[in-house]
């Protein structure tokens, strides 16, 4: 059974997120409207929690990029984190940069995990962007697990998140299991701004190769989220709901056991919004 762990990826979705774990996005129509997705909980699901690195320190940078179908130029986002682990728990400290059309976005989070009872562990995310167009201007985010006999966990846990148009409310229920090699995570997310809501649900399958640092892994989501529409020149933004799914490959591969890097590829399609294609690479070190 995992015991404490440290997440150097935030959600939003990715969630966290991006999240994500966490919820970030834009893109545009034919007409060229920015389009900024202030609510995608199926996005950065299949980034599971590793096991507890075996080594005090860790650090990572990464960079991911995105093409909207019909639009250019490219996004751009560039991460950089440093976590210490600690008898009881661990924190990380991340830095980010995003530019998507014309928009400019700096954040600074804080991701820290407590150990708690006998097979149980909490999280908690904090992320700050005052000036932000894109990332939520503020993302704070709560998640308890629980482990079961079996190799199975569970968790609940709930993110909020302040967009300049609008405030979101996410709940998260995850059922996982471990089997042999095999990790398995179901994932279900409410999403609510505005008297409206909508629900997500994804899977994460992965495989871990000759150790935990190695592994390969799918996942793939379906559901509603929560979108904000602004036509470039016009007033207010709108919210609106759009039936979206994703699908996300990844690998993670440690040359040694103190530096190792990952490759990550994802497609997310709106229903009446241009389909996103990512891709993102990373390196991380520990010592």
């Amino acid at each position: 059974m995992r015991k404490l762990i440290l997440v150097l990826a935030l959600f939003v979705w990715t969630s966290p997120a991006s999240a994500g774990t966490g919820a970030e996005g834009q893109g545009s129509e034919t007409l060229a409207p920015a389009v900024r997705v202030i609510a995608t909980p199926a996005e950065g699901d299949t980034l599971l929690l590793p096991p507890r690195w075996p080594r005090v320190w860790n650090a990572s940078v990464e960079y991911a990029g995105q093409s909207v179908s019909g639009q250019q130029p490219r996004w751009h986002t560039y991460t950089a984190s440093v976590g210490r682990r600690f008898s009881r728990g661990a924190l990380a400290v991340q830095v980010l940069k995003t530019r998507r059309f014309e928009f400019d976005d700096q954040a600074v989070a804080v991701d820290g995990y407590l150990d708690l009872w006998r097979g149980s562990y909490a999280n908690l995310q904090l992320q700050h962007a005052p000036e932000s167009d894109v990332l939520p201007r503020a993302n704070a985010g709560a998640e308890l697990f629980q482990g079961i006999a079996g190799g199975w966990e569970g968790s609940a846990g709930y993110r909020y998140q302040r967009f300049p148009a609008a405030d979101v409310n996410l709940y998260v229920l995850t059922a996982g299991r471990y089997t042999g090699r095999w990790y398995l995570r179901q994932r279900n997310t409410i999403a609510s701004t505005g008297g409206e809501r909508a629900a997500s649900h994804s899977l994460s399958i992965r495989r871990y190769l000759d150790s935990a640092d190695n592994y390969l892994e799918l996942g793939a989501g379906a559901g509603s989220e929560v979108v904000e529409i602004t036509s470039v020149g016009a007033g207010n933004p709108v919210v609106d709901l759009r039936t979206a799914q994703f699908a996300a490959a990844r690998v993670q591969h440690f040359l040694s056991p103190s530096f190792g890097g990952s490759l990550a590829l994802t497609v997310n399609d709106y229903d009446g919004l241009p389909t996103r294609w990512g891709m993102s690479v990373g390196v991380v070190t520990r010592w």
